[in-house]
């Protein structure tokens, strides 16, 4: 996980301590994993599709597959 840490000083600077926290993100990093999997299916799906995939935004092509 991530871990934040600062020192703890008295007046004149001197280090009396650390204080630390710590964040698990287990979590979020099986799903991250998930929806790359999910992802790389997907466009494997629409590069191998023999029809014409397109996908449109804001009347922009934002991806044109390569079909035959």
């Amino acid at each position: 996980g991530k871990t934040k840490k600062c020192l703890v000083c008295i007046e004149q600077g001197d280090i009396i301590g650390i204080i630390g926290m710590s964040l698990d993100i287990t979590d979020r990093k099986k799903a991250e994993q998930k929806l790359k999997e999910s992802e790389e299916k997907y466009r494997a799906v629409v590069e191998q599709a023999n029809d014409g995939i397109v996908l449109i935004q804001n009347e922009l092509f934002q991806y044109v597959n390569p079909y035959s």
